[in-house]
């Protein structure tokens, strides 16, 4: 900049100390309000990330309505109409914004940390600062005086306006794990303001001009795709998919070749990753993402291995709307163009030497190890990243020519640490078209450019892998407009919620690098210090800050928080590799900072013992690691990503018995997760039943292995027949809780007596009242125990119950005989029964064991035994009731022993294994179970429905969908079913509250409820709509002039509007579309879709038979009379 260029408000600057030329003014922002001082240790390295460091004057902010008539008054006396025309003049007050954050810097009335006699000098909101924001610029020399403008590179004091108290700083380097901190105090610091960015804030939204320091997305206009970074398993994922979808055997050979290249790159990458921090090594031998970084620097990679392969991310459809917020993408796809000085910002012109920063990993993109063009000697134009390099990092050196050839996968990541890393970084871009703007500047989402690499003069190009949905990174030394790519400046927002990620990241590594640092012997630190205590503190604000980033709850505690994952964030989060900087928070205070594998057990060597993590001594790292599993839980909560998580489950569980609630963890890592290899799954099914013999019974295990059974919806087979196996052949004595029927019908469950307790002294036991202790084993009634029993064993026998019915989805012939040697249809008669007393959840847990168990079974006999149901769909050929032979192969039948108590009339023998001994026996166990399932839904529907209650009802409507498919059922009896689902969905009757439209926990099982009751009333509609026609084609075929049609159709046409058409369910389908919920309202618009066309589409399928004639489609005129009502109750918009 110029130095004699005057300083304006709005405008971003830096505020350097004047006793060091390498130590700036900064703050992280959002994780971290404090100020500190950021220095870099090396003159010939740039300070990174030095967006941190940079401010704007602003005018104070009005604080009352009374005082905004003398503000104006002032302002229009002084000329000062706006900040976009006005200087900065010494003696004014102003108030300084940090603009990587937004927050104004404030006085805090509170020791700081650094020095007790000082006062904190924070960031705090425009709101809660208030007066403590506003400060006077005041010079440092008397060369100027007050009312003097201010320029670039003037000395400055900064002076609080009410307590006359100046920033002050600490020049000297910080060796602890902290950065110096900037504080309040009588004693003033000079400080040297310099120039970064003439443009203001609102410039930079009204013109969004490509500028240093601001994230950006990189849009390749031809593929449709974004540059973004992908792990080495991610990518690997994505060639195998390529691979097997290839034809082409040529195109399949390339893709190999392309891939070998990437695994070659990969391997020479990690062997030569450096390792200048305090661990050598990561876990399981792969780099870290946080110790080895120096945090001085905001580097949160060690190497280039830390961020991954840079790659374009193909979209599923062509992308017409290139504005940030209409594009999906996460945090690794943001990336901080930067001037070779970063101290500099400003416009990024064409042409100009810059590096590209990659957000989430804060690494640069840099030129891998280059070969000689021909024609030159080696080391003459080319260079290494491995070989010695003396060029200053000021001089940019001169392109070298262009040469022949392609170079795949030259790409890689690195931390501007050496000499040969500058230059290797240092990149350039050439305007192709401007968008019918100046090729001077470059705009957002118009110019389009090629990025070229300013030593090698090599173009940044890609290539396709096969089909996937990735092309890997290339360098090609020719010019190609399918290479041209479109920068896109995303909105400030997305930026702050990747600086507030990275803002607790580095408190983390902090954390981390502290006792890796304590283990040398020549440390100073102790464990009862109060710096090493600060530090714990600030990781344990960390994660808790983290654990509430990602879930959306009014619980501000992080041990008890429970709410809906934000999954955006769940995304940023492993992007930014935060659950192996977790991990290894949980392994530094106990294992050496050089061992190898820092997972393998034991852990040792280490400045802590983990054996002593109860002590009292250790309370608040005991609290950092059980922080630690709270945010691995509710980042794997419902998270696509939970996967990466696999292969710490090993150690998850050698740290069970310490407290830290591991199982719940595991628990959300393994819910619905698909990618879990079968050996990792055998190993923790055996795990959880060693606990569950060894151990008191807990629930938790029991869900756990709930969880494995069943994968979104779908039962693992391997999965269910090893726990059956183990579960119920043998150890079911010792684990479950057995039950019987009674003579009289009950439910009973046996209780075997608590695990005996360590004796208390007498003196203790006399003072205390004597409570009637169980000693033996009794059988209780079900209902009893329920009520009298201990909430831990009535969990478990919930838990219990809910693992009998996941063992029995997917229909195994295997597990379900196991189930049913303990679970018989007598046992679940008796629980289904409402006057039976329990929970929603157990409820539904019997629900889904008939439905699963016995249910199907029977519906699958059901068209055997009754061979002409009028109701079913498909083809209108009915067999005689001769042809229809039962099945003799079955299974033998079930001894009357296994039976509820009672006779029953014998009729047709019931041969399929299920306990029923005649036809009769199980039509009646149908009807029992249809007629309690409508009776629940009504009772449901007169209460707030939590968890266990919505998946109560999704299992009630799966029941009577299942009846539905199969016809078992008259017209009353579906006519009842229908009426008793809207009546449920029936929500009009509530006051207008937007509020409950809204995504929140509670609402978020309302509409999972109401998505299932949508699904049923779509596929009962269907159904009756295909029952109808072919009734009308029967008649059809019977009459020619379609007289008897035109009657049942009729008939059919009121009895579908009785049943569907009643006048709210247009309301109620109207409230539905109001919800955030685009499944929920999917089913609803395909509601009001079929009822809409229900003419047309019966029309269209009665004329399509050859047997009907033309004059035949007057017997729908009584259909498209109904199309016509329902139109008139729809909006214009439909």
């Amino acid at each position: 900049m110029n130095p004699e260029s005057p300083i304006s408000f709005g405008a971003g600057v830096s505020l350097r100390l004047a006793a060091d030329l390498g130590a700036y003014v900064a703050s992280p922002g959002f994780a971290d309000p404090r100020l500190v001082v950021r220095r870099r240790e090396k003159p010939q390295f740039p300070l990174l990330q030095f967006d941190r460091c940079v401010f704007r004057f602003q005018f104070p902010p009005q604080q009352t309505s009374s005082t905004n008539r003398q503000s104006k008054n002032l302002l229009s006396e002084h000329g000062w109409a706006s900040s976009a025309s006005q200087h900065l003049t010494y003696g004014r007050t102003v108030c300084l914004v940090h603009a990587y954050s937004g927050l104004y810097v404030t006085v805090v009335r509170k020791p700081a940390d650094a020095n007790s006699s000082h006062f904190s000098a924070v960031l705090m909101s425009q709101e809660d600062a208030g007066f403590a924001c506003r400060f006077r610029v005041m010079p440092r020399y008397k060369i100027r005086s007050e009312g003097d403008r201010v320029y670039d590179g003037d000395m400055i004091y900064l002076q609080q306006e009410s307590s006359h108290l100046s920033l002050h700083a600490v020049s000297a380097l910080s060796t602890g794990p902290e950065e110096a901190e900037c504080t309040a105090a009588e004693t003033a610091t000079s400080l040297e303001i310099n120039l970064y960015d003439e443009a203001e804030q609102p410039e930079l939204e009204r013109h969004p001009v490509l500028r240093a320091g601001c994230a950006s997305l990189i849009f390749h206009r031809e593929k449709d795709a974004l540059l973004t970074v992908l792990s080495d398993e991610r990518l690997a994922q994505e060639f195998s998919t390529a691979q097997r979808a290839a034809v082409s055997p040529v195109a399949n050979a390339v893709a190999i070749g392309t891939y070998s290249q990437i695994q070659q790159h990969q391997k020479q990458r990690k062997a030569k990753s450096p390792t200048n921090g305090a661990a050598p090594s990561s876990l399981s031998g792969k780099p870290s993402a946080s110790t080895t970084s120096n945090t001085s620097e905001g580097g949160l990679s060690s190497s280039a291995s830390g961020a991954g392969n840079a790659c374009f991310h193909h979209y599923d459809r062509p992308v017409t709307n290139l504005s940030p917020e209409h594009l999906e993408y996460g945090c690794n796809a943001l990336w901080f163009f930067e001037h070779v000085d970063p101290t500099v910002g400003g416009t990024i012109e064409p042409h100009a030497p810059f590096r590209i920063r990659h957000g989430a990993s804060g690494l640069y993109l840099a030129r891998n190890a280059v070969a000689s063009p021909p024609g030159h000697a080696a080391g003459a134009t080319g260079y290494s990243l491995t070989s010695s390099f003396a060029r200053p990092s000021s001089v940019v050196p001169p392109p070298l020519p262009a040469s022949a050839g392609f170079d795949s996968h030259a790409f890689t990541f690195t931390e501007l640490n050496t000499l040969e890393a500058l230059e290797a970084t240092i990149f350039e871009l050439e305007v192709v078209s401007s968008g019918g703007g100046s090729h001077s500047k470059i705009f957002s989402s118009k110019s389009f450019v090629r990025i070229r690499h300013r030593n090698s003069a090599a173009y940044l190009s890609s290539r396709r892998l096969l089909s996937s949905s990735v092309s890997t990174l290339e360098v090609a030394d020719h010019a190609n407009l399918e290479d041209t790519v479109t920068v896109l400046m995303v909105p400030r927002k997305r930026q702050q919620e990747l600086c507030y990620l990275i803002g607790n990241v580095e408190f983390l590594s902090s954390y981390i690098k502290m006792f890796y640092t304590m283990q040398d012997p020549h440390c100073q630190l102790r464990p009862q210090d109060p710096l090493v205590t600060r530090v714990v503190q600030r990781a344990a604000a960390s994660l808790a800050a983290l654990t509430c980033f990602c879930t959306d709850s009014e619980d501000d505690d992080p041990l008890t928080r429970e709410g809906l994952p934000i999954p955006t964030h769940q995304q940023s989060m492993f992007e930014v590799q935060l659950h192996r900087i977790v991990m290894e928070v949980l392994l530094c205070p106990f294992v050496s900072a050089t061992k190898e594998n820092k997972l393998e057990l034991p852990l040792e060597g280490g400045v802590l013992s983990i054996k002593n993590l109860l002590d009292d001594k250790l309370e608040h790292v005991h609290r950092v690691c059980r922080l630690c599993y709270r945010l691995l839980k509710q980042m794997s909560k419902a998270s696509p990503h939970a996967w990466q998580l696999v292969e710490y489950v090993a150690f998850m569980q050698a740290q069970e018995g310490y407290k830290l609630h591991v199982a719940d963890t595991q628990l959300e890592i393994f819910t619905n997760n698909s990618s879990i290899p079968q050996e990792r799954c055998e190993a923790n099914i055996r795990h959880f039943v060693s606990l569950l013999l060894t151990k008191e019974r807990s629930s938790g295990y029991l869900r756990f292995l709930s969880s494995l059974c069943v994968v979104k919806g779908s039962g693992v087979v391997y999965n269910q027949s090893l726990v059956s196996r183990l579960l119920l052949q043998e150890h079911a004595e010792k684990i479950l809780y057995p039950t019987k029927l009674s003579e009289d019908g009950q439910l009973m469950v046996f209780i075997p007596p608590p695990p005996q307790k360590k004796k208390k002294p007498l003196e203790s036991i006399q003072a205390s009242p004597i409570k009637k202790v169980q000693t033996e084993s009794v059988w209780l009634s079900l209902s009893e125990f329920l009520k009298t029993g201990e909430p831990k064993m009535i969990k478990f026998f919930e838990s219990s119950i809910e693992l009998l019915g996941n063992l029995c989805i997917g229909s195994d012939p295997a597990c379900l005989a196991a189930v049913q040697s303990y679970m018989t249809q007598g046992h679940i008669s008796a629980a289904i029964d409402p006057e039976f007393s329990c929970s929603d959840f157990l409820r539904s847990s019997y629900f889904t064991l008939a439905l699963h168990l016995f249910t199907r079974e029977i519906l699958s006999h059901y068209v055997v035994r009754h061979p002409k149901p009028l109701r079913t769909c498909g083809s209108l050929v009915r067999a005689p009731a001769a042809s229809l032979a039962i099945p003799t192969n079955s299974l033998a039948i079930r001894s009357s022993s296994s039976i509820t108590s009672g006779t029953s009339s014998l009729g047709s023998p019931w041969s399929v294994g299920t306990g029923f001994s005649t036809f009769n026996e199980a039509e009646q166990f149908l009807q029992n179970v249809k007629s309690k399932a409508l009776v629940y839904v009504d009772q449901l529907r007169e209460k707030e429905v939590g968890t266990a209650g919505s998946d109560l009802v999704l299992v009630l409507s799966h029941i009577w969908h299942s009846i539905v498919m199969h016809g078992a059922y008259t017209h009353e009896e579906l006519v009842e079913a229908v009426h008793a689902v809207i009546r449920c969905l029936d929500t009009t009757n509530v006051a207008k509250n937007p509020e409950r439209y809204k995504r929140s926990e509670d609402t978020e099982n309302a509409m999972r409820m109401k998505l299932g009751l949508c699904k049923f009333l779509l596929t009962v509609l269907e159904h009756e709509l295909r029952r109808v026609t072919d009734l009308v084609l029967v008649d059809l075929a019977k009459d020619e002039d379609g007289a008897s049609a035109t009657k049942v159709a009729s008939v059919l046409v009121q009895e579908l509007r009785g049943t569907f058409l009643e006048d709210r369910l247009l309301g109620i389908v109207t409230d539905i579309m109001y919800y955030e919920n685009k499944d929920l309202v999917a089913a609803a618009v395909e509601i009001v879709h079929l009822l809409r066309n229900a003419p047309g589409l019966l029309a269209t399928r009665v004329g399509e038979a050859e047997i009907v004639k033309v004059e035949a489609t007057r017997c729908f005129d009584m259909f498209f009379k109904v199309q016509r009502d329902f139109d008139q109750n729809l909006s214009p918009t439909g």
